[in-house]
């Protein structure tokens, strides 16, 4: 069942999900993370929108910052599309998403 969530404003806490993980076993929530460790979420159309390939792109960019900051702090990728996260993780590599 859905439950309609109110739209979110600058500055709240963004509300918790769960969902399946594409690189390992298991499910990931949200509330995993909360008040430990940064998270970075990602919401892809897919590979056929031009705007998310170019964000893709962008964050080949900066993979190796990125490795950094999960070695450090662990941080959870997450994306709506598996198929672009799993994009992201050929080129990432070490990089865990929901």
């Amino acid at each position: 069942m859905v439950t309609r969530t109110p739209a979110a404003d600058v500055g709240d806490p963004a509300p918790d999900f769960s969902l399946p993980s594409v690189n390992r076993d298991g499910v990931v929530g949200l509330a995993d993370y909360r008040g430990r460790t940064p998270v970075f979420l990602g919401l892809y159309r897919g590979l056929h929108c031009p705007f998310c390939r170019r964000h893709l792109a962008q964050l080949d960019l900066t993979r190796e910052k990125l490795e950094q900051i999960v070695a450090r702090h662990g941080t959870q990728l997450a994306g709506q599309r598996a198929s672009a996260i799993k994009r992201l993780l050929r080129h990432g590599g070490r990089l865990p998403a929901v």
